[in-house]
Formats: structure tokens, sequence, C-alpha cells
């Protein structure tokens, strides 16, 4: 009876909890103390992890917080009411005190773009635009969307007009380095006159018409008869007429110059045009004849309208005119203060 109640007990002690702690040896070698919890089975020795960032330092400290960063699409879980954020101090927060007016000024964006305006380009040169257009590859446009007003473009004569336009389309036009139209077409008519002395006497044959027997300063100045400075152009008609109508009608040549002559004809002398002039003849050597005449019955006019094949001139450098000289070729008989008027009608070749 002894025996089986030792038995008993000492089976007891052998499947009955343990509830008392226990040691044992870590990789060290160091002797840990596990606590028992006061049901113990069986013992597991687990080894303790720690969240570290690359350099094996622990995260989740004050010296090492932990922080998330989320992807571009990427959604906050629910929750289960509107989380606060802290967002700590942001070198004064953003309130209107600390806002920049940089949106409410064009001026406080870049301070040499100056004050805020319409701004306008009037397509003169490549200088005038970059003043509006400050900053490399930035547009226009993007200019324009920063101005609070409109951007004025000013088009040269002849550009985008609706009159230009087809179809949405705008037309091309090529012009020369004035701005003139090339192939657009151009004709012009012009005339001069002079207004020979208050005398009534006969001309010697070959004698020039001026306004003056001596120190004579007139020419037949034909102006705007070119489209560009020092233009070609073609005559298409010579028109030639005087304020007198007398019986013995007035005949002459008509010369055009390309070039004002350096020596002028007096009224009633001899006509000779120097070497120098003679260079300078425009349209033929030897110059325009004609004859004046009058169909009418009684009248104070008499001329003539000049329209055979055309002829090349140029009009003189710098300017868009071409200059005349008169010679008398007959014996007339003139009228005191008569005038003589020339007109020439032009075709632009350039």
């Amino acid at each position: 009876m002894r025996r089986i109640s030792l038995a008993l007990a000492l089976i007891a002690a052998l499947v009955g909890p343990a509830c008392a702690d226990f040691t044992s040896k870590n990789k060290d070698g160091a002797t840990l103390t596990f606590k028992s919890s006061g049901d113990c089975t069986s013992v597991v020795c687990i080894v303790p992890h720690y969240l570290t960032d690359s350099a094996g330092t622990a995260v989740g400290t004050a010296a090492n917080p932990l922080s998330f960063q989320f992807g571009t699409g990427v959604l906050l879980p629910g929750f289960a009411s509107t989380p606060t954020f802290n967002l700590g101090t942001l070198n004064g927060a953003a309130t209107a005190a600390n806002q920049a007016t940089g949106n409410t000024s064009v001026g406080n964006i870049d301070t040499s773009i100056g004050a805020q305006a319409n701004s306008t380009w009037d397509g003169s040169s490549a200088a005038s635009l970059m003043a509006i257009n400050r900053y490399q590859g930035v547009k226009l446009e993007a200019v324009r969307a920063l101005l609070a007003g409109t951007l004025t473009v000013n088009l040269p004569s002849g550009a985008a007009t609706a009159a230009n336009q087809t179809n949405g389309t705008q037309k091309t036009q090529n012009v020369d380095a004035s701005g003139n139209a090339i192939g657009a077409g151009f004709a012009a008519y012009a005339t001069a006159s002079i207004t020979r002395p208050a005398n009534t006497t006969t001309y010697t044959v070959n004698t020039g018409w001026n306004n003056a027997t001596s120190g004579a300063t007139n020419f037949f100045t034909l102006s705007g008869v070119c489209r560009v400075n020092g233009g070609q152009v073609l005559i298409t008609r010579t028109d030639i007429w005087s304020s007198a109508n007398p019986t013995l009608k007035l005949s002459g040549v008509l010369w055009l110059f390309s070039a004002t002559p350096g020596t002028n004809v007096n009224d009633n002398a001899a006509f000779n045009i120097t070497s120098a002039d003679f260079a300078n003849l425009t349209g033929s050597f030897n110059g325009t004849p004609f004859t004046l005449g009058s169909n009418q019955s009684s009248g104070s006019n008499s001329g003539v309208s000049l329209s055979g094949a055309p002829y090349q001139a140029q009009c003189t450098s710098g300017t868009q005119n071409i200059i005349g000289m008169v010679e008398v070729t007959n014996p007339y008989v003139p009228v005191s203060g008569e005038v003589l008027r020339v007109g020439i009608a032009t075709v632009g070749l350039n």
C-alpha cells in the first residue's frame, strides 16, 4: 500500500503542469531565464526581430521616426472618422497673411517685366518681340496668358485681312526689301509742268524750254512712277500738252533721265546734253519726238498722246522719279507765260 502511494505521487509529478521558471543559454553562452506563464506544456525559444533601416538602425524611435509614402493612385484605408494630421510648423502655416501676392501682379513674377499692361508687337523686328517674350523657350502665348489685357499684334498692310483669306488659309505674298508686294501689279501716272518766261520771242530750232532765259532751274520731275527707288518700269503712254493753241503747233523732243542732269538748259538757248548727263538718258538715247495738235475748231490748248510700243526706263537712284527736259525743234512762236505739261503712264517691272 505504501509502495502504491509513492508511485502515484511520482506519476503526478511527471504529468502535472510545470509552473516553475527555467533557464537556458543563448548563442553567446549567456544564461537566459524564461518565466512560466503558469500553464506550460512545452518551451520554444523565439528569436527576437526588430524593424530597422538600410543601415541596421532601429526605426520607430524619436531619433529615427517611421514614415510612410504613398504612390500615385494609392488609396488610403478607410477610417471610422476623419483623421487629423499634425503638419507641425511650416515656417508660418498656410494662412492668407503668409501668402505671396505674385498671383495678383505680373510685376511680382519678374520685376524686369514692369507694370502690368497690354503688350503690343508691331512686327518691326525680332528685338521688339523679345521685349515681350523675355524668356528663352517661353512661347508668346504663355506671355499672353500672364497679361491681364489683350495682346495686340499690328499686322502689316495687306497681311491677314478678310480680303486676303481663302477658305481660312492666308494667301502668300512676296515682298521686296522695302515691303512692296512683288508680282501684285503696279501702275502709275505722273505729270509735271514748266511755265516759260513772259515773252513771245520765237524759238530758235534745237533750243531748250525752261522757266528762264538765264539761270534756269526747272526740270520736268515725274514723281512716283516707279514702285521702288531706282526701279524699272515700262512707259506705256506719253502725254504732252500746252496752254496755247497757235496755228503753228509746237514740235520738240522729250528727253528722260535716270538722274537729275548736272547741266540745265536755259529757255531758248542751244540744247546740248553733256556727256555725263547723256550717260543717264533712259527710255531712248534719241529721245521721244512729238508735235502738238488740236482737233478743236477753237480752243486754248493743244497736245498729243504717244502710245506706241512701250519702252523700258529707270527711276533715279534713291527716288521713284524720272526727270525730263524738252528741246524745241521748230521755229515756234510761243504765248507769254505759256505752260507746257508732260505726263507718262508706267507699269512697274520690279
